[in-house]
């Protein structure tokens, strides 16, 4: 029991990181500290050649590689301005046909394209159930952006990973439910969706790289890690 607890919990951690990672990715203008960090960790897995879980993760990562290597590794003002322009244009819902829709679950599942609508309600009120405010700070975004969406996954995760260490399997199935609920209900109804806009719409390739990486880990992580919860055999049943 043990050894399954340490390795559960080793995998609610890695997952942690990358819903993070994805979750980083999409709030805000890139500085050159980020860019730095995704260039290096593309770099590295160039090296051991795209050794990733699905074939779109794959292609997004060929891709951020063509990216950063067209760039020679410039890491300048001049390359962070441009990097940061073309978010702004992807992510800001800057005009209709020169933009995707801004990134927010309400604009893309409800009829009108609204925000703060009945699913930005919902996704609120699963972050309260939980004890998460995670819009403090990122000037009045509100809750059904993709970035918090995919962070609160993230920190879902890092709860699991908690009671794993503490060899408390019953809230552990618990959180992997919680994972398991929102993805289904929510990441996994626009999530390809908006993905798709910003893979037509980028112009650089980076955006297009990033998408791929995201829609692809987080239909891999439901179809492998939690559609019928099947890496947590030994818990399921105490659900």
């Amino acid at each position: 029991m043990i050894g399954h607890s340490r390795d559960a919990n080793e995998l609610a951690l890695s997952r942690a990181r990358i819903y993070h990672l994805l979750g980083t990715a999409h709030i805000k203008p890139h500085d050159s500290g980020f860019l730095r960090l995704l260039g290096g960790w593309v770099a590295a897995q160039a090296g051991g050649q795209f050794q990733l879980p699905s074939e779109q993760m794959k292609q997004g990562l060929s891709m951020l590689h063509h990216f950063f290597e067209s760039m020679g590794q410039d890491y300048s003002a001049k390359f962070e301005e441009l990097v940061a322009t073309e978010f702004t244009r992807l992510f800001r819902g800057v005009k209709p046909l020169y933009s995707p829709l801004p990134p927010y679950e309400s604009v893309y599942r409800e009829e009108a394209g609204r925000v703060f609508s009945q699913s930005t309600s919902e996704v609120r009120e699963v972050y309260r159930r939980f004890g998460f405010d995670l819009a403090e700070g990122f000037g009045g975004e509100p809750p059904d952006h993709v970035s918090f969406e995919l962070e609160f996954v993230g920190l879902l995760c890092g709860r699991e990973a908690e009671a794993w260490r503490e060899n408390d399997e019953d809230t552990a199935c618990q959180y992997q439910l919680a994972e398991r609920d929102f993805v289904t209900e929510h990441l996994l109804t626009w999530l390809p969706q908006l993905c798709g806009e910003i893979r037509r719409h980028d112009r650089l390739g980076l955006f297009h790289g990033i998408a791929d990486l995201t829609e692809g880990w987080v239909i891999f992580d439901y179809s492998e890690n939690l559609q019928g919860l099947s890496y947590f055999a030994a818990g399921t049943a105490a659900v």
